[in-house]
């Protein structure tokens, strides 16, 4: 994996770790994160501006495939919402993060993309660590721990994120050829804020109008949350633009999705000296062994 997508990942994954300890601490209902979302596409909306000349030049198929994005992102929000209502932070997070190495690992072995060997077990010891992360004694395990609500929301979110960053590798590959055609070198830079800014746009209609089904929940939201909500916009819309550039530094989206998972040290360690949650062994066990695989992840992939 190249330096610069290490950088940029390391960088997003600290982000993704504090608007998610943000997060925890509001209700987070499908209006909070539409108002998440409201705030990044208001803020950014002038920067977008640069970019609008790629817009007649990207085909049928990107926006296709980005509408498909933005549902499957919304999807991602809902779900890790419900997971942090039933459950801590420093359990939902690691198991919403670490099936979707199991799953875009699978895609890219169909589209004839494999993995070296000790990538592939990195990506094994990532899994295998955040179940680990669900027992409070290591004499305790039992499946059946696996099965509660939190576990299972945490699972659908996970879905959804393999879908999601599926779809944003072929699209971010249609705005870098847009660009290269219209060779607008500078635009570069910038072409992941842009790409992740329209996604926001139907994620953040999407959101809102399954938030406006209560609205004495929406109005709540506004009045109890809202600056936390804007925050969590902002923040979660720099840590995708990071993901997405990341993405221009590697052949193999498996290998992004594994790495990032970094940020599930920083999140346990969040959970437990900031929002009090319980510091079992097996917790500190998991958080070594998912290092030793986002190591041989980093090392090792392509």
């Amino acid at each position: 994996m190249a330096w610069p997508a290490v950088v940029l990942i390391l960088i997003s994954a600290f982000t993704h770790t504090v608007w998610n300890s943000i997060a925890k601490k509001c209700d987070t209902s499908a209006a909070f994160f539409g108002l998440a979302m409201l705030a990044s596409v208001l803020a950014f909306l002038p920067a977008s501006f640069y970019c609008l000349p790629l817009v007649p030049h990207l085909p049928l198929k990107f926006w296709v495939i980005l509408l498909a994005t933005a549902l499957f992102q919304a999807g991602y929000y809902y779900f890790l919402g419900k997971g942090y209502r039933h459950g801590e932070m420093s359990i939902v997070y690691p198991i919403a993060r670490s099936y979707p190495v199991i799953v875009v690992t699978l895609v890219m072995f169909l589209f004839g993309q494999t993995p070296t060997w000790p990538a592939l077990a990195g990506v094994v010891m990532i899994v295998g660590g955040c179940f680990l992360i669900q027992l409070r004694r290591f004499r305790e395990w039992d499946w059946r721990r696996f099965g509660n609500l939190a576990a299972f929301f945490a699972f659908l979110s996970a879905l959804a994120a393999a879908g999601y960053s599926i779809c944003d590798k072929i699209d971010m590959d249609a705005v870098v050829a847009a660009n290269t055609m219209l060779a607008r070198p500078r635009a570069g830079v910038v072409l992941p804020l842009f790409y992740n800014w329209l996604i926001n746009i139907p994620l953040c209609l999407v959101l809102l109008s399954s938030g406006l089904r209560d609205r004495a929940r929406f109005r709540a939201s506004i009045r109890q949350d809202g600056r936390r909500a804007a925050a969590v916009g902002l923040l979660s819309f720099g840590t995708y633009g990071l993901v997405l550039g990341s993405m221009r530094f590697v052949t193999n989206v498996s290998y992004v999705v594994a790495f990032r998972q970094i940020s599930i040290l920083f999140t346990v360690g969040a959970g437990i000296l900031f929002l009090g949650e319980k510091r079992y062994p097996p917790k500190i066990a998991a958080a070594i062994i998912i290092f030793a695989g986002l190591a041989l992840v980093g090392l090792f992939g392509k």
